[in-house]
């Protein structure tokens, strides 16, 4: 059975437009008709649905949900509410705006409306069946990065965790696609689009300038870090971010953050020598983290950037 919660979604989120024209939105019973184009769009499982596009072909396995459940709440907690916070200072947080964009579980967004702020995500992947047990289910949309369903300049702050290696990609692949670059400097022009001027665009992702990919496996049942060659274009570095968001999208400038507290490891509890691994990780990140201009290097295996609008 669909939660009312989900039913009313729309009612309780301010700021949608259409995702293919921004135009105004009517709501019906049947779902939500734009003004301007005529676009329709309705409801998947009583969630709204405003996918223009293709959908992510992500897995939804049951494991790997739990995991990411697990994962995506220890970093909201320990890195994206202090985070925000800061950034934000000043402003009261129930009027900080602030969009999870690729939530995967929507447990990022929880995090955040429980921390007080006006967070809402939106994801068009699989992870979605998920949504019914999150208490801000009514925060949760099925929209693709590329075509937002809000207005311009509606947030304060935007949140992405490891979506632009995936966009441009041949499917859940780690090859790209010829119009790879194209399709990235889109969804950085269509995040630049809806940040207020002076807002943030908060980036993450593992740093093309490192050897390994430590976070994307070949074998997702191996513990075995994936190669990542220098020429390889799935992954992004902060030259390649600059090259998107500043050149390309208009913004104001990016910065690299720590990436301490960012990974929480929940899965490396299991014996000694995987506790032992998650303090040297632990060493490790903060070390990088501790000298600025190391934060991008090859010895990161982790961006965390923030881009002003």
């Amino acid at each position: 059975m669909v939660p009312p919660s989900m039913e009313a979604a729309v009612r309780s989120i301010a700021g949608l437009a259409c995702p293919a024209c921004h135009g105004a939105l009517v709501s019906a019973a049947e779902g939500w008709t734009c003004v301007e184009c005529g676009g329709g769009f309705g409801r998947e499982n009583g969630v709204p649905n405003f996918i223009v596009g293709d959908r992510f072909p992500d897995t939804a396995a049951l494991e790997v949900a739990a995991y990411e459940e697990r994962a995506n709440e220890a970093c909201a907690r320990r890195w994206y509410v202090p985070t925000i916070a800061r950034l934000t200072a000043g402003m009261p947080r129930g009027r900080v705006r602030v969009a999870s964009v690729g939530c995967g579980t929507g447990v990022d967004v929880e995090v955040l409306a429980d921390a007080g702020f006006d967070a809402v995500g939106f994801d068009c992947g699989h992870r979605n069946q998920t949504w019914p047990r999150r208490r801000c289910a009514d925060r949760l949309l099925l929209a693709s990065g590329l075509h937002a369903p809000f207005r311009d300049g509606w947030f304060d702050v935007v949140i992405m965790g490891c979506v632009f290696p995936h966009v441009g990609a041949v499917g859940d692949s780690f090859q790209v696609a010829p119009r790879y670059h194209e399709d990235r400097l889109a969804l950085a022009r269509e995040m630049a689009r809806i940040v207020r001027a002076g807002g943030h665009v908060l980036v993450s992702s593992p740093n093309r300038r490192f050897a390994f990919d430590l976070f994307h496996r070949h074998d997702p049942h191996r513990r075995v870090p994936r190669r990542n060659p220098a020429r390889a274009r799935f992954l992004l570095s902060l030259t390649d971010y600059r090259a998107l968001f500043v050149e390309g999208a208009g913004c104001r400038g990016i910065e690299a953050l720590s990436i301490v507290d960012y990974w929480g490891f929940v899965n490396m509890d299991i014996s000694w020598r995987t506790r032992l691994l998650r303090r040297l990780l632990r060493t490790w990140f903060q070390a990088v983290s501790a000298v600025p201009r190391l934060r991008s290097g090859p010895l990161a295996p982790w961006l965390c950037l923030d881009v002003v609008r």
